[in-house]
């Protein structure tokens, strides 16, 4: 068994907060290594895997 610390990196806009935090893009590795911490934020937020398809929705999306 290999024992080896993973660290995730989490980025935004950078005026934004956790707080505004709606969807997570990533793959489902990644966010699975992630889900303690994106279910400690303790609301509902949506995490989109297959990183190809959530870069296109983010792609689309407006601000």
């Amino acid at each position: 068994i290999v024992d080896e610390r993973i660290e995730q990196c989490l980025l935004g806009t950078k005026e934004a907060t956790l707080n505004d935090v709606k969807w997570v893009y990533s793959k489902d590795q990644a966010l699975w290594q992630s889900k303690d911490f994106l279910d400690r934020l303790k609301r509902r937020n949506d995490r989109i895997s297959q990183y190809r398809h959530g870069c296109s929705i983010c792609g689309q999306s407006k601000r």
